[in-house]
């Protein structure tokens, strides 16, 4: 290449890479939504109950699920947003683990966890392309839409407050959409109640740490 043609080409790629990376950064304020899958990973421990009184190492474990999640949210600042993750309720099958674990299929539990949350976006990288990533906190309220027997009959979840931890990060592909990977601790714990036939009818009560880990993965849109 001549040297002028080489001059011509670096005082182009000069102009437009700026260009481009500002092109590349998101919205500095209003709505935004993430859409995508999220996986939900239980570290649960349990405690059984049984008239009253707590059986030795009987447990229970929930099983991990994949749903459709959203989060609804609006940045106040370039740095600043609050954020509402919601999804398609998924059911949960709970088995017992430890002493109750000839018991089986305790039952199922159909949620939908509501974290309401705060984001600090960090500026992110200046360069193409341009990764935004973002911390955030809130509060987590368990939903249970739905309970269905299996040997613990009339099968009762507590609904229950907890707290979440948010970390993640944007890819934007333009001004107003891009691809985003998130992923929140949250801490919560429930109780379940119910009858136990294979103890005479006799009333049963499981005190629950769930402590789910939620992955979300997928489109992101600015509005």
């Amino acid at each position: 290449m001549k040297p002028c043609a080489r001059t011509g080409v670096l005082a182009l790629a000069a102009i437009l890479a700026p260009a481009a990376a500002v092109a590349a950064q998101p919205a500095e304020t209003g709505w935004w939504l993430h859409a995508g899958v999220g996986q939900v990973t239980f570290h649960d421990s349990s405690t059984l109950s049984i008239a009253g009184s707590v059986v030795p190492g009987a447990g229970a474990k929930a099983s991990d699920n994949t749903a459709a999640v959203f989060e609804l949210g609006y940045r106040f600042t370039p740095a600043w947003s609050a954020s509402a993750t919601f999804g398609v309720p998924p059911t949960s099958t709970v088995t017992g683990t430890g002493a109750a674990a000839p018991l089986g299929k305790v039952g199922e539990v159909q949620y939908g966890p509501l974290v309401l949350g705060a984001q600090y976006h960090f500026s992110g990288t200046a360069i193409p392309p341009y990764i935004r990533p973002y911390l955030g906190a809130g509060a987590v309220y368990y939903i249970v839409t739905r309970s269905k027997d299996g040997a613990l009959q009339q099968l009762d979840v507590k609904n229950g407050w907890g707290s979440a931890l948010q970390a993640g990060a944007e890819f934007p592909l333009s001004d107003r959409y891009g691809l985003f990977l998130d992923v929140k601790k949250i801490f919560l714990k429930t109780k379940a109640t119910g009858v136990l036939p294979a103890a005479g009818g006799a009333p049963a009560k499981a005190e629950t740490t769930l402590n789910p880990v939620l992955v979300h993965a997928g489109m992101y849109f600015n509005f």
